[in-house]
């Protein structure tokens, strides 16, 4: 049963965003799900309602740290698979240099949960702030 538009609310902590690639991230949950067999987000589907568009960075790109940014708004966050493109681009926001994309990206994807890679990401950020420019190794 489809139920009027009136009765559609937004709630951000039960939504749902979808990429154009058919990705479709969870608020509920914190992580991406499977639309075609996931039954929460069926039976959403079935009250009428749709996923809302993925947020789109300063470039045009849909990426994870944009729907992070719009997650954030509302005291939500994205869960460690989605966590880790959000994670990578605030280190590489935060030091450009190219020789260190390569270790910064390896020990991010080691990261098992929220607080290893914000762990992580502090650390990046400490071996940037060393005098000489240099980050010492880790990997």
């Amino acid at each position: 049963m489809v139920y009027p538009k009136q009765h559609l609310v937004y709630t951000p902590e039960n939504w749902y965003w979808m990429r154009e690639n058919g990705v479709v991230f969870s608020s509920a949950i914190g992580d991406f799900i499977h639309p075609a067999t996931d039954d929460a987000f069926l039976a959403w589907q079935a009250h009428g309602h749709r996923p809302t568009v993925w947020p789109r960075d300063d470039n045009g790109e849909q990426t994870d740290l944009a729907l992070h940014e719009v997650l954030a708004a509302h005291g939500l966050g994205i869960g460690i698979h989605a966590a880790r493109e959000a994670a990578f681009a605030e280190v590489m926001a935060y030091h450009e240099a190219r020789s260190f994309k390569a270790r910064a990206a390896a020990m991010i994807d080691a990261a098992d949960n929220s607080a290893e890679l914000a762990a992580v990401v502090a650390s990046l950020k400490v071996d940037i702030d060393k005098p000489q420019g240099r980050a010492k190794s880790r990997v």
